[in-house]
């Protein structure tokens, strides 16, 4: 049985704009996504644009979208998001584990890294996979959880969650709406940065990070664990005393 597009798909009448919809239907189908949050999926431009039930709408461009795609980079050595894996030190291949809207990965590809980011939500993966079709960087994407990924080879492992406080966003508020109402929070955050250090269980910043996820998390015992152990590798670690000594103390009442 001739598999058809989803309701949902409004495309033009051209042979390429319905085998697209039938491919995302198929993808879909197959990764049980929830149609249910999806009042429209249009096909009859160069990027897919999906509207919810409220009129919320959102779509992944990354040659169009000048203000999250095609920010001004001072170069790998002196970029902060760069330097804070290192600046190339340990090597130029990233794995990012928190993909999104793929500002940050499209950013480190553009710097000259090569970037493997991986998404889990069956519809962001698929407009995150239209994007980066159009444009020429050593970026690609991957379908799946992050901690399946997490012991992918790589020089750098980086991890972004989104917290269910985060207030910040790169997107206009009817377009942050349908991103979050569609991803969620990263509830497994702590898992999938556990699993991460484990991997090199010889860094500090990796059991910081970690401890600052378990205090979004309001799990401030085990973050206090998280900062002792990234103060066994390196007991200077300023940010990682303040913060231990923060929380330890408040455990103590």
């Amino acid at each position: 049985m001739a598999v058809k597009p989803h309701p949902v798909f409004t495309m033009m009448k051209s042979d390429d704009s319905v085998a697209r919809a039938m491919r995302w239907t198929v993808f879909l189908k197959e990764n049980k996504f929830d149609f249910s949050g999806i009042a429209e999926i249009r096909m009859d431009s160069d990027f897919p644009v999906m509207l919810d039930p409220a009129g919320n709408k959102f779509s992944i461009d990354f040659a169009g979208n000048k203000k999250n795609y095609a920010k001004k980079k001072a170069g790998m050595k002196t970029e902060l998001l760069s330097k804070a894996m290192g600046a190339g030190r340990y090597g130029k291949r990233i794995l990012d584990l928190s993909a999104g809207l793929g500002i940050d990965a499209v950013f480190l590809a553009q710097l000259g890294y090569s970037v493997t980011a991986v998404e889990r939500n069956p519809l962001i993966f698929l407009a995150l996979q239209e994007a980066v079709a159009a444009v020429e960087l050593d970026l690609k994407f991957e379908f799946g959880e992050a901690h399946d990924f997490a012991n992918l080879e790589t020089d750098v492992i980086y991890f972004d969650p989104m917290f269910p406080e985060k207030q910040k966003s790169a997107l206009p508020r009817q377009e942050m709406v349908f991103f979050k109402a569609m991803v969620g929070s990263d509830n497994d955050a702590d898992a999938v940065l556990q699993k991460a250090v484990t991997i090199q269980n010889n860094y500090d910043k990796g059991y910081y990070y970690l401890g600052r996820c378990l205090e979004k998390l309001n799990r401030r015992e085990d973050a206090v664990e998280a900062y002792q152990m990234a103060l066994t590798y390196d007991p200077d670690y300023e940010e990682a005393k303040d913060d231990y000594v923060t929380h330890s103390w408040r455990k103590a009442l």
